[in-house]
């Protein structure tokens, strides 16, 4: 039956070529006091009306205070997520916790 059709209709298979490229590029910043100058730069920016600083228990430690206090200097509404050190912590049950707190 279907080689009847096909003969019929005399169909032919054409392959269509399509690629898609993606480009994921995107920018850093680096230099020295970057951490104060980023909330006035996202204020600036516009980018978003809330923020969330997502950090570890030993970068908390040494930044997160000051971190934090930069962006409620400049009236940016912030929260902040923790979660305990180390990469036995690098899983996806801590994602989801991270996710369930947003």
């Amino acid at each position: 039956m279907q080689r009847q059709l096909d003969e019929q209709y005399k169909m032919q298979k054409v392959r269509v070529k399509l690629r898609k490229q993606v480009d994921n590029s995107y920018e850093i910043l680096i230099g020295r006091g970057l951490l104060k100058k980023v909330p006035s730069e996202l204020k600036k920016s516009k980018l978003a009306t809330k923020y969330v600083i997502i950090t570890d228990t030993n970068i908390e430690k040494l930044y997160a205070k000051n971190f934090l206090r930069n962006f409620v200097m400049n009236r940016l509404d912030t929260y902040l997520l923790r979660f305990k050190a180390g990469e036995a912590q690098k899983t996806r049950q801590t994602k989801a916790y991270l996710e369930d707190e947003l």
